[in-house]
């Protein structure tokens, strides 16, 4: 990764060696959680980035964060959809993300008048 490449990247099903992601610099955060095998991540490849990682929305298959980009809050999120679970599930996990970013939003911009 360099200076050219995104500052923000969503990834799945990524390459473990260890406890961390092959291929990604120590010079990147790397925002994940859950037990067992972690197909989501973030990877965030700038240092100027302020990032939190929504710990209840987030689990080995999906990863959520909050950043601020000058007056504009973005709520990102990195998901993997099991092919063996229910579509119903993940969609039902969109939603609950989806509300998170409704009321975060209306709050930001509330705070912001």
């Amino acid at each position: 990764m360099d200076e050219e490449e995104p500052d923000i990247i969503c990834i799945k099903e990524s390459y473990i060696t260890g406890s961390k992601i092959g291929g990604i610099p120590h010079t990147c955060t790397v925002l994940r959680t859950g037990e067992g095998k972690k197909r989501s991540a973030i990877v965030i490849n700038n240092i100027h980035t302020d990032a939190i990682l929504i710990i209840y929305l987030s689990d080995e298959d999906a990863s959520t964060m909050e950043t601020r980009v000058g007056s504009v809050l973005f709520v990102i999120v990195s998901m993997y959809f099991g092919i063996k679970r229910s579509i119903y599930e993940e969609l039902e996990k969109m939603q609950v993300v989806l509300k998170h970013a409704s009321v975060t939003v209306s709050v930001f911009e509330v705070e912001q008048r």
